[in-house]
């Protein structure tokens, strides 16, 4: 016997008792006029249409639904304050922790994942950065490719005379001769000089000489007497070579046809003046420096801020301070194919212009073009110096570093790339430096009471080459000994000649300034408007290709020299 009975507001009521067996389905379609929603259970359990009850008791449960005031509006509205509660962090999981704590454990795991990939971000930046500046070798001013570009160099003077070269031998280069008197010669080294001009008596010096003048005589194409000599001590051809440029094919044809020998790899020309201009002697301090002490530029240069002498300066060593050497600049290049790099130094003279070698902007290398100067750099590998204690923690910190376009390149017009002499120049600015920050000063310059270098001791600086070989990212100084200039011609009169204009400093085994430093400062401290500045006293030229090399020093441009074309050049 099956009982069906249906749940109400006021309780249970029986509808009806069937004897046979009973299917849900059809249990549905007899109770739809009593309810459209509703659920059936059979003896406690929930069935579907699907099953066929035989005994016990079905139960026909209306479905409820919230409504407005209804107990499903009721639920909805307490679920609802549950999830505004600002308490819900004080809920513990089925373990017994709170919620709160395991929150923070996820948020500190996030966390620390990330700031392990912005270290390994930073690292891989960091990494890249170094391989950028590491890849291109320094610029070492005694290289191959230079060696070449200079050989070269001297086929210039070059395109000047190269045509005449071919010819030289064809009758133009004619020796001096007098009227002829057989009765009254004699052979000497293959000359014919009279007998008459000899001393019968003994062949003194005076006679040597003499004959020497004889030797060097000789014709010019105009039938004038004229004297063969290095091209560079003929002054009317100097002032040709420097006056028309590119030179004409008559100037050419001219130059050809003087041309008399070579003097090394210079050459020599019959030249037609009535007293040779020589050269003085390179080793010699026939000069005094031009006074520039009542120079209308004079007043351009920062007298009051320039060369600051840093309080916390690092003595001792090579590493410098964020502060120390605040005018130092770098030259930046475009390389083909490898972007930029840094390949000179140079040294802040005032709010718009460095000071620097000339060979650092003139004569490169065909895959090089100077493109802008940095100011205001100390380590290469960081956008913002930092200087830290014993313990690596950051104690002072400068700004970042100031970057320039070039509006102008000025370098010494007798710049001689052969001789290496005269290897100075001046870029002028896009815009004025900002000296508010402590890393960017000008550096004071060798005028009046300061011109003298009295100091034992000098301080180079420079990211250059260091002992092993590989360019330093940080600001490196050196302390050098300058050198007796005779005693320097004499260890470089094989290679290149050393004049009063020029300085040479170091010379002691693994202490030297290197290839990376050219065009930077030589300095050191002196009383500069009666306080103790930083003073410029020479820039980087050249040296030995192994830096620091025993007996071999650097040698220097010599500003003090330079003054007067420096407060020439510049301009507000």
């Amino acid at each position: 016997m099956l009982n069906i009975q249906i749940s109400t507001a006021s309780g249970i009521k029986q509808i009806l008792t069937v004897n046979t067996p009973l299917k849900i389905y059809e249990l549905h379609e007899r109770i739809k006029g009593l309810t459209e929603n509703f659920y059936i259970v059979h003896n406690g359990k929930l069935v579907d249409e699907n099953v066929t009850c035989y005994d016990g008791y079905v139960s026909i449960i209306p479905r409820l639904f919230g409504g407005k005031g209804g107990f499903g509006s009721m639920l909805r509205a307490i679920g609802a304050q549950i999830e505004k509660t600002t308490n819900r962090e004080a809920c513990r999981d089925l373990s017994g922790r709170r919620l709160r704590d395991i929150n923070e454990e996820k948020r500190l795991k996030a966390w620390i994942e990330k700031q392990g990939k912005r270290e390994e971000e930073a690292a891989e930046r960091k990494k890249k950065k170094l391989e950028r500046l590491c890849t291109e070798p320094k610029h070492e001013f005694k290289d191959q490719i230079y060696e070449r570009e200079r050989s070269v160099l001297t086929e210039r003077v070059g395109d000047a005379v190269e045509e005449g070269f071919k010819i030289a031998t064809s009758g133009i280069k004619r020796k001096y001769q007098t009227k002829d008197e057989p009765n009254k010669k004699k052979i000497l080294l293959d000359l014919d000089i009279d007998s008459d001009e000899l001393d019968n008596s003994d062949e003194n010096d005076e006679d040597d000489k003499d004959s020497e003048v004889k030797k060097d005589r000789c014709t010019t194409p105009r039938n004038t007497i004229g004297t063969c000599i290095n091209i560079h001590n003929c002054q009317p051809l100097v002032e040709i070579l420097k006056k028309h440029r590119p030179l004409s094919k008559e100037i050419l044809d001219r130059l050809s046809s003087l041309q008399c020998g070579f003097e090394g790899y210079d050459p020599k020309v019959c030249c037609e003046q009535a007293t040779t201009q020589t050269t003085e002697k390179p080793n010699q301090s026939t000069s005094e420096p031009a006074d520039v002490t009542n120079h209308p530029n004079l007043k351009l240069l920062n007298h009051d801020m320039c060369g600051p002498v840093s309080q916390q300066k690092i003595f001792g060593g090579n590493k410098t301070g964020i502060f120390d050497f605040p005018w130092m600049a770098l030259l930046s290049y475009n390389v083909t194919n490898q972007g930029t790099d840094f390949r000179c130094g140079g040294s802040l003279i005032n709010k718009r212009y460095v000071l620097t070698a000339a060979h650092c902007v003139t004569m490169l290398q065909s895959t090089l073009k100077l493109i802008g100067v940095r100011l205001g750099e100390h380590d290469l590998s960081t956008e913002r110096d930092c200087d830290r204690d014993a313990d690596g923690l950051e104690v002072v910190c400068a700004e970042r570093y100031q970057d320039f376009d070039i509006e102008n390149v000025h370098f010494h017009p007798e710049f001689s790339p052969l001789k290496l002499q005269n290897d100075i120049a001046l870029l002028r600015l896009s815009r004025d430096a900002d000296f508010r920050p402590q890393n960017v000063r000008p550096i004071c310059m060798p005028i009046g009471s300061a011109a003298n270098l009295i100091q034992k001791k000098v301080t180079v600086t420079g990211w250059g080459a260091t002992e092993f070989g590989s360019r330093s990212l940080d600001l490196l100084q050196v302390q050098l000994s300058p050198m007796n200039t005779e005693k320097c011609a004499e260890i470089y009169k094989r290679q290149n000649e050393i004049w009063y204009k020029q300085m040479c400093v170091g010379g002691k085994m693994g202490i030297d300034s290197c290839f990376g430093d050219s065009g930077g400062p030589l300095q050191a401290p002196g009383i500069y408007n009666n306080n103790m500045r930083y003073i410029q006293y020479g820039i980087v030229s050249y040296g030995p290709r192994n830096c620091g090399t025993e007996g071999l020093p650097g040698v220097y441009t010599k500003i003090v020299y330079y003054l007067d074309w420096i407060l020439d050049t510049i301009r507000a």
